[in-house]
């Protein structure tokens, strides 16, 4: 049986990780975006990231649970960025590890006629 503590402790991550997840960016633009995934207990979470201008800190802009890194939930994450008001009209560097699914996913959306 759960302790009141760790109930507590886990609704207030579920709902902080809810306002992480769903806040909007409205007209933000970030000119540098990581993306990777970290795979634990057989589930992956693919992180985005923005890197700020000097270069010492991260601040997550998205996440995406998924059974592997792939393009799928990688193209995902990049539309919920752009639907949450993300801007794409300047230039953005993406940082992307060795995986192809991030790769993938960023040709995709370029496809997709969608500036990212």
């Amino acid at each position: 049986m759960k302790s009141n503590f760790s109930c507590e402790f886990g609704r207030a991550s579920a709902a902080q990780m809810k306002a992480l997840t769903e806040r909007g960016f409205d007209g933000q633009g970030f000119p540098v975006v990581m993306i990777d995934g970290m795979e634990r207990a057989g589930e992956t979470m693919v992180v985005a990231l923005h890197i700020t201008d000097d270069g010492r800190g991260k601040r997550i802009l998205g996440v995406r649970r998924g059974a592997t890194e792939n393009a799928a939930v990688c193209a995902e994450l990049l539309a919920d960025l752009q639907g949450r008001g993300l801007v794409t009209a300047q230039p953005t560097m993406f940082v992307l590890d060795a995986f192809k699914a991030p790769h993938a996913a960023t040709r995709r959306i370029r496809s997709q006629n969608v500036t990212i």
